[in-house]
């Protein structure tokens, strides 16, 4: 969800597509620095099977990977749940091109319970680099998009 975020947020109509093309070619590491499986098929697997808690992989980047790789998203649960709920109503918002199809369904994700009220917050989703920008471009091109 972070990365279809990343891609919106860069002009290049953020999809479900682009996000497993763009993540087969990046290099991902966990912090400690393992390799993290990301070939495209592998992605797509990943997806189908896990798009209803992508919001809180979203928040768990934006934790380990943006913010502090040393900081725990669980060390202060309200603050990650509500950065989830940021990337969750950000997915329900979302379409990928003409499809009018949200890319997650609300009511198909997992949310908070109504008992935990939570903060309403503003992520500001950095842009992707400009190799980013041309590997997404190059798939444009490629699927006849460009």
């Amino acid at each position: 969800m972070y990365v279809i975020a990343q891609i919106e947020k860069s002009g290049l109509g953020g999809s479900a597509a682009k996000a497993e093309n763009l993540i087969d070619k990046e290099p991902f590491k966990t912090v400690s620095g393992k390799n993290i499986p990301h070939g495209e098929t592998y992605v797509r697997r990943a997806w189908k099977r896990h798009h209803s808690v992508s919001h809180l992989w979203a928040a768990q980047r934006i934790f380990r990977h943006i913010y502090d790789p040393n900081v725990w998203p669980l060390d202060n649960p309200k603050e990650f749940l509500q950065v989830s709920e940021y990337f969750r109503w950000f997915g329900a918002l979302h379409t990928a091109g003409n499809t009018g199809i949200p890319t997650l369904d609300p009511n198909a994700t997992w949310k908070p319970p109504e008992a935990f009220p939570l903060d309403e917050i503003l992520i500001e989703i950095p842009e992707l680099s400009e190799t980013g920008r041309l590997w997404v471009k190059e798939y444009l091109q490629l699927k006849g998009f460009e």
